[in-house]
């Protein structure tokens, strides 16, 4: 038996948030030393992943793609490091 998936560019980046916080490096770091996580989509839902809840998501990206047109975050709105 053969399946074919295809996953929306969301629940692709949901899959990888799930594969990076479940790596041992990771959630070492995460545990006994620090963990920088830098700005960005998918890096968005590693966080919610690493948190086990959901964040606002837009503060921690810099910039989408909207039906072509390219959006940025405003630097005051933006979350830090």
């Amino acid at each position: 038996m053969q399946a074919l998936f295809t996953l929306t560019s969301s629940e692709s980046k949901r899959l990888l948030g799930k594969a990076v916080a479940a790596l041992p490096e990771v959630k070492h770091a995460k545990d006994n030393g620090y963990l920088v996580v830098g700005r960005g989509s998918t890096n968005a839902f590693i966080v919610e992943e690493l948190n086990e809840q959901e964040n606002r998501q837009g503060a921690i990206r810099c910039g989408q793609i909207i039906k072509g047109v390219l959006c940025v975050l405003g630097q005051e709105l933006r979350t830090g490091p």
